[in-house]
Parts: structure tokens; C-alpha cells; sequence
């Protein structure tokens, strides 16, 4: 969590305004970490990609800056 603090707070005072990240769909623990964070998934935003011969889905969530 601090770790991703952190982060937000690099990319908030280098003028991002908006943040997005990428996760794999059955990752449920990570996407409630980033729900928790402020996170929201982006719907119809799932894709399919092939990770070592296995075809996995993953998912963008995004955080809109509060500032």
C-alpha cells in the first residue's frame, strides 16, 4: 500500500492526472487492492493475451486524479 502511495504521489506531482494499470481478470486479490485504493475497472476493457503457451485475460482499472 505504501508502495503504491507512493507511486501516485510521483506521478500526481509530475502532472499525471490520470492513472491506469493492467490486471490479469482471476487476479481477484489484486483488483480488491486496487478497488481499495480507488481504483475502478474500465468495462469492455478485458483482453485476452497468451503467457507461456496459457491464454489469460486481463483487465484496465483506472484512477482519476482527486486533486
Amino acid at each position: 500500500r505504501e508502495l503504491l502511495k507512493q507511486a501516485l504521489s510521483a506521478l500526481n506531482h509530475d502532472g499525471f492526472t490520470i492513472v491506469s494499470l493492467w490486471v490479469l481478470r482471476k487476479n481477484h486479490r489484486g483488483i480488491r487492492f486496487y478497488k481499495a485504493a480507488g481504483f475502478v475497472e474500465v468495462q469492455g476493457s478485458t483482453k485476452s493475451l497468451e503467457i507461456g503457451g496459457t491464454v489469460v485475460e486481463e483487465v484496465c482499472m483506472l484512477m482519476p486524479n482527486e486533486a
